[in-house]
């Protein structure tokens, strides 16, 4: 390949220009024509649901911007546009980083074998996890199933992480003109880990034209087939320990499309292009064949959307600030911090990881280089629950729908419409609960400790199937995450790997006296209540006439009276799942 070849970056969940294989390797190569596909067609139920597309619009602008313009945008089945694009332009190789979600790993190794037989080189590469989920299994082979032999022994006691890699300088970007200098030193001249311009390349792990997930080493892509085999909480990218979904779609959340548009036709396409509007950075409009941004039909800051922009600085920039704050404010107290909800002691870093704006390896080196104690052992085993995830995704393809604990096919899930909406609403009566889903509803994210507390009263207290839970966190969260939000969600159940026991169920008067005791979490989203001295703030239902006369709450009026008894509910669920063991 000659350096005057156009090669295609395809960007995917990697929204970023350092520490990117794909993109380092397009450059090494020839000139890049940076691309990225809103792929509905082939994503199906699990497209990305309403805060995700506000997020994913934010970010394009972003990295549109990192790229002085030559960002190109379709919407569409990648496999057409990309298909379409090399014919039309001569297109010598196509790269990426690879996903691990399974529809994406189907539909990703038909396009490298398509590519193949029209003569484009198709290249993938490791941009997204610590740990490809192949690399690590038992001594017979096996998968891990339990998260700490799987993360100590597994990944621990593999090869280091590789280091991050700088962004490239000098990116020469394919353009209508010919070339065009994008790019050089955005997102930093080494990644927050600080790592020297001469970072380990990162190149294909198992081969020089680089493998899709299940591909066997000998070439042929092997679709979706994986071995047999399979497995959260913590602070994943969008788990349930961290629940993050379509199916429910929330009011105000911008449309989602069924039905769009296929590939380019390239008769009609010409020399596709997105540039960048004169006089105003960063915004896309269409050239010859592109889609201007607003073409992708993701909500930008109208009713919703509005509500939670002033939460989060997206893109890459973003993201390296909001790391350098979690380093200042919050890793030297993460370890017992991190259940705190009203303290900054939590990253927040789920949606720049997911989007890519950041890689786990970027995090990975950056908090290791701040020494080595508990809090940053206890933040890297978190990186490791979100590779878990991953892993258990891998798999277990059907994770997503399918118990892993088969036993759980016969419980006896409630259908209660009413009550689903009040708990998305945060209208349920339960504090706690109410000021977990508001937070979720105001910000798009909600603190890893509520998450588990809203999650158990979903499934466990209120008997609701967690498939409903998981699709609201997807469409809802912002660091919606297709494998985290599964395994947090099924962690929580009681029906996944490494699950907590199905007689955990946590108490959200225990849990909010315990982690939030003075209420200022409380009070920040259920301002109806926040008068209510903190002895009976977490339980108003149990508080005297005159208390509630004092703070001016009438319950069921102010402030909804409980949907559900905590105490017979719990007696309830715990009797349910003793017929599932035959007792």
């Amino acid at each position: 390949m000659r350096m005057n070849d156009v090669v295609i970056c395809w960007f995917r969940q990697d929204l970023r220009l350092s520490d990117n294989p794909a993109l380092t390797a397009a450059c090494e190569r020839g000139r890049v024509l940076p691309v990225y596909i809103l792929d509905d067609v082939n994503a199906g139920e699990f497209a990305m649901g309403g805060a995700s597309r506000w997020w994913l619009h934010r970010s394009l602008e972003s990295l549109g911007r990192s790229l002085k313009g030559a960002l190109r945008i379709y919407r569409g089945d990648a496999s057409g546009v990309l298909l379409g694009l090399a014919e039309c332009l001569g297109v010598r190789g196509v790269y990426w980083n690879r996903c691990y979600e399974p529809w994406r790993i189907e539909r990703d190794a038909r396009i490298k074998e398509r590519l193949g037989a029209a003569g484009v080189e198709a290249r993938s590469f490791n941009g997204s996890l610590l740990w490809e989920p192949w690399t690590v299994c038992k001594g017979d082979g096996a998968p891990y199933w339990v998260f700490t032999p799987y993360y100590r022994r597994g990944c621990l006691g593999k090869e280091p992480p590789r280091a991050p890699l700088p962004a490239p300088g000098g990116l020469e970007c394919f353009t209508d003109g010919g070339s065009g200098q994008a790019g050089g030193t955005a997102g930093g001249a080494a990644g927050p880990g600080g790592e020297p311009a001469g970072g380990k390349p990162a190149g294909p792990e198992r081969s020089a034209g680089g493998l899709e997930p299940g591909e066997p080493a000998g070439g042929k892509p092997a679709g979706p087939e994986r071995p047999a085999g399979g497995l959260e909480p913590g602070q994943p990218a969008g788990g349930a320990a961290g629940p993050g979904g379509p199916g429910q779609t929330a009011e105000g959340l911008g449309p989602r499309e069924s039905e769009l548009p296929g590939g380019l036709e390239p008769e009609k396409s010409g020399l596709p292009a997105a540039e960048l509007e004169p006089g105003e950075p960063g915004r896309l409009r269409q050239t010859a064949g592109g889609l201007e941004l607003g073409g992708l039909g993701l909500p930008a800051e109208e009713g919703w959307a509005e509500k939670i922009a002033s939460h989060w600085v997206v893109g890459e920039e973003g993201a390296r600030r909001r790391l350098e704050a979690f380093i200042e404010e919050g890793l030297g107290h993460y370890k017992g911090g991190r259940d705190l909800p009203d303290k900054p002691y939590v990253s927040r870093m789920s949606p720049h990881l997911h989007f890519g704006e950041i890689s786990p390896n970027q995090l990975w080196y950056a908090v290791r280089g701040m020494g080595d104690d508990e809090h940053i052992d206890h933040y890297c085993s978190e990186l490791g629950w979100r590779e878990f995830s991953y892993y258990q995704l891998y798999h277990h393809p059907d994770l997503p729908r399918v118990n892993l604990q088969a036993k759980f096919n016969r419980y006896p899930w409630r259908d209660n419409a009413e009550a689903l909406e009040a708990w998305k609403r945060g209208r349920t009566g339960i504090p706690l609960v109410d000021a977990g889903m508001r937070e979720l509803w105001r910000t798009g994210y909600m603190h890893n400790r509520v998450r588990m507390v809203v999650a158990s009263f979903l499934v466990k207290n209120l008997g609701i199937h967690w498939h409903r839970g998981e699709e609201w966190f997807r469409d809802t969260l912002v660091d919606a995450d297709l494998a985290s939000n599964s395994a947090g969600w099924q962690w929580v159940a009681g029906c996944g790997a490494d699950a907590a026991p199905f007689f955990r169920i946590f108490n959200p008067v225990l849990q909010g006296r315990k982690f939030d005791p003075e209420g200022r979490y409380i009070r920040r989203f259920v301002p109806e209540i926040a008068s209510l001295p903190a002895k009976h703030l977490f339980d108003p239902w149990n508080a005297p006439r005159e208390v509630l006369d004092e703070a001016g709450i009438e319950l069921g009026v102010t402030y909804p009276r409980p949907l559900i008894d905590l105490g017979e509910s719990r007696r309830a669920a715990l009797a349910a799942y003793s017929g599932l063991r035959g007792e």
